[in-house]
């Protein structure tokens, strides 16, 4: 249940290679680097070759609330440490499944040309 509800996991899963079968989708091909962040601290400590422009968004819950692109590392900051002191839990935005807490992911951004 949690690698279900944590966005980072999700896709941590789809992004590893397994076996290739007809049946089973190549999904490792079509997922993107992605990095868990739970303080400001996560956000200077990018693995090497991470490309912005970047996603943010909460790594649990549903909808695209806090959902942003960053285009550098000090925008990547800011921006979490705004959507971290306003989203904190459930009471502050009803519904969108803070329970599980407001930590954040960032992956890389692909821009259709």
């Amino acid at each position: 249940m949690m690698t279900a509800n944590s966005k980072t996991r999700t896709l941590n899963v789809l992004s590893m290679r397994g076996t290739d079968t007809s049946h089973r989708p190549r999904t490792h091909m079509y997922s993107t680097k992605v990095v868990h962040l739970t303080t400001e601290m996560d956000c200077e400590k990018l693995p090497d070759g991470f490309r912005f422009p970047a996603m943010l968004k909460l790594d649990n819950g549903a909808g695209s609330i806090g959902a942003c692109v960053v285009e550098n590392r000090i925008e990547l900051k800011k921006k979490f440490g705004q959507i971290t002191s306003t989203l904190r839990n459930d009471s502050d935005f009803p519904g969108i499944g803070l329970t599980h807490g407001n930590s954040m992911m960032t992956m890389e951004f692909f821009r259709r040309n």
